[in-house]
């Protein structure tokens, strides 16, 4: 049996399934397979919700202007609707909960439930949220919903079919009862509350809930969050230096974390501690 519940979070984009493969290599090379046999590491892999109607409206685009598109210019608009279009696209699906907004958060719920699976329905095994870019916004919204919202529908049984039958004491797990660590890397949430005077973060899912929040200075997409507001007062922010001689000073650093030993070695010590290793 699994001991520990692990999450990876992928950022904005398109995604192959095996995003995540970089983090594990490097924390089974640094931790050891002895101690990633007892986690259980579930990919969040939220994109297949957004991906369909994007690639639609461009193919439909497409189709219309393809004789005035250049095929760098295609490259681009797809770039940006494939990235940008995330972000707007996922803040307008949650304040009206449309399907597509649905099947994010049930990504969630099921990857949790299959590290429930994995240990054994131990509802008592630590869970630990590693988040990249978009990702501390999607699991923002998952905590708010599950915390703070009351109308929420995904957390509603009459509207949500993949609670139907699930227990009351796991439905409080999958809200978060158990998580003890929310680390965050290149995270942007400021550019979704910037504007805001009033900035609320979602409740704290328990007493022992902490968040680390990792940014590099030349990663533009890369935000501290404290100063957000006194609801954040609690996050730790570290700005480190990621990357290569050439991405590490520019904002290509954004996507370096995962695989740079300042973040993925104090990110496996938290992993190790909570196991009691």
């Amino acid at each position: 049996m699994k001991e520990l519940i692990v999450l990876a979070v992928h950022g904005m984009g398109q995604r192959k399934p095996n995003f995540a493969d970089g983090l594990e290599e490097e924390l089974t090379d640094y931790l050891g397979a002895n101690v990633m046999n007892k986690v259980s590491l579930q990919r969040v892999k939220y994109y297949s919700a957004l991906q369909a109607p994007q690639d639609q409206l461009i193919s439909d685009i497409w189709d219309k202007y393809h004789s005035q598109f250049s095929t760098i210019s295609n490259f681009g608009r797809r770039f940006f609707m494939n990235s940008f279009s995330d972000a707007t696209s996922l803040e307008i699906a949650g304040r009206r909960q449309t399907s597509e907004y649905m099947n994010i958060i049930k990504t969630i719920q099921a990857a949790m439930f299959k590290g429930m699976d994995e240990c054994g329905f131990n509802l008592n095994v630590p869970v630990v949220i590693i988040c990249h870019s978009l990702g501390a916004q999607v699991i923002s919204n998952y905590f708010w919903d599950a915390l703070n919202r009351t109308d929420a529908r995904v957390w509603d049984k009459s509207h949500n079919d993949f609670l139907t039958n699930i227990s009351d004491e796991q439905i409080a797990y999958l809200k978060g009862n158990r998580v003890k660590l929310m680390f965050t890397t290149g995270c942007n949430i400021p550019l979704f509350l910037g504007g805001l005077h009033q900035r609320q973060c979602f409740d704290k899912p328990n007493r022992q809930f902490s968040w680390l929040n990792y940014f590099d200075a030349d990663d533009w997409l890369g935000w501290p969050l404290n100063d957000l507001g006194p609801s954040y007062q609690f996050v730790v922010d570290k700005c480190v230096q990621v990357g290569g001689i050439i991405s590490g000073y520019t904002p290509w650093s954004h996507t370096q974390y995962w695989t740079d030993n300042k973040v993925y070695q104090p990110f496996g010590d938290h992993i190790r501690g909570y196991l009691g290793m």
